[in-house]
């Protein structure tokens, strides 16, 4: 329907053994809506049509997540959880009000720290 009116819908493009696992509207800034995409392998995050022009999409490798907490954000005045991403760089990511909360962190938890499988690697030591 996005194509009748000439919006530009977001492709997610799954690598070789990567499927989805979750898909939730979430927040990630002032107001940022977006669509939080979870897969074996990576996080995405796009804004959808009608956020402002300068929400940029976020693309996260599971590999790179060191864990994932809850916190109560100052965006919703501390009424609502928010979920922080904790990457192995040090830096952290913050999703809003996002609708499945417990789906998103139990994935990720099962997810996170896992590394892409690389053909011919499973027999070699």
């Amino acid at each position: 329907m996005a194509k009748w009116f000439g919006k530009k819908e977001n492709k997610l493009d799954l690598q070789p053994g990567e499927f989805e696992v979750l898909t939730t509207p979430a927040q990630r800034a002032w107001w940022e809506n977006g669509k939080l995409i979870i897969t074996n392998y990576r996080i995405f995050w796009y804004p959808t049509l009608n956020t402002s022009q300068s929400a940029a999409t976020v693309e996260i490798g599971m590999e790179k997540i060191l864990g994932c907490v809850e916190i109560r954000s100052w965006y919703y005045l501390l009424t609502q959880p928010a979920l922080r991403i904790l990457l192995i760089s040090g830096k952290s990511i913050d999703f809003h009000d996002v609708k499945d909360f417990g789906g998103v962190k139990s994935n990720v938890e099962r997810f996170m720290g896992r590394e892409r499988y690389v053909p011919g690697s499973l027999f070699n030591s």
